[in-house]
């Protein structure tokens, strides 16, 4: 089965931040509920991207400081998806819904 457009497109821009040379805060235009994420992407035509992570997570931290902060990533998920970043030790309701086991783990709903 082939990706669809917009899974490859997010595999492509991955691939390109990987190697950017941009510095700077996390660009990802997080949304901080799942409700509201879910009534922007019904009214966007988008899906929701929920990513779990918690703070004492290191490749979690990896992940802000190596690829969160490229400012085409933040861009790209923006036009892709409606983000939400759960903190499972805030939000272990989610993490239950979600079966979720390990972190940092990435839904698309």
């Amino acid at each position: 089965m082939l990706p669809t457009p917009r899974a490859t497109l997010f595999l492509i821009s991955v691939l390109i931040i990987s190697h950017s040379s941009l510095h700077a805060r996390d660009h990802v235009p997080w949304v901080h509920d799942v409700a509201t994420a879910q009534q922007m992407a019904a009214t966007n035509n988008l899906l929701v991207l929920l990513h779990f992570s918690a703070d004492d997570c290191p490749p979690c931290r990896q992940l802000e400081r190596k690829i969160f902060n490229k400012r085409i990533f933040g861009h790209t998920i923006g036009e892709l998806f409606v983000p939400v970043n759960v903190n499972v030790n805030k939000h272990p309701e989610l993490k239950q819904r979600f079966n979720i086991t390990s972190w940092p783990t990435d839904v698309v709903i």
